[in-house]
């Protein structure tokens, strides 16, 4: 809905402060801080970007944007597992319809993953879906870039 602004107008600037506190956003530093690596994971520390995440905050809507590199352990294929937990604190309302999410991992190998994340728990996991097994790499890991909004 939009407002009216008219010569003269009493608190003219009302609206338009209003807006603009509506529509802020708000951008949090990157951070690892509550980041616990599950089964086997880690940060990668032959990198200089090991795992880390930052919060965006548009009015009511809010992403997540996760970055980094992790180590793992050897992986069965098709196997399922949570490599970390974040804190559920960052989903604060949270609805339960996501919007929009943008997700990949990157191995220096023909590994194939799908990334996910439970709001609820804060568990982060990915799927092996490389038809094989695969084992641990070392340095350079496993790259991470996922973002969700809600």
């Amino acid at each position: 809905m939009a407002d009216l602004i008219t010569k003269g107008m009493p608190d003219w600037q009302k609206p338009i402060n209003d807006f603009a506190a509506k529509n802020a956003i708000v951008v949090s530093p990157w951070s690892t801080t509550g980041i616990t690596y599950t089964n086997g994971f880690g940060p990668d520390s032959d990198t200089a970007n090991a795992l880390h995440y930052r919060t965006v905050d548009q009015g009511s809507q809010r992403t997540i944007q996760f970055a980094g590199w992790i180590k793992n352990p050897a992986l069965v294929k098709s196997q399922k597992i949570t490599f970390a937990s974040i804190p559920v604190s960052l989903f604060k309302g949270y609805t339960g319809l996501i919007q929009q999410y943008e997700r990949y991992a990157q191995a220096w190998s023909d590994l194939q993953v799908a990334v996910g994340i439970d709001p609820a728990t804060g568990e982060f996991s990915f799927q092996n879906r490389a038809t094989r097994d695969t084992g641990a790499f070392g340095a350079g890991g496993l790259e991470i870039n996922y973002s969700v909004t809600w």
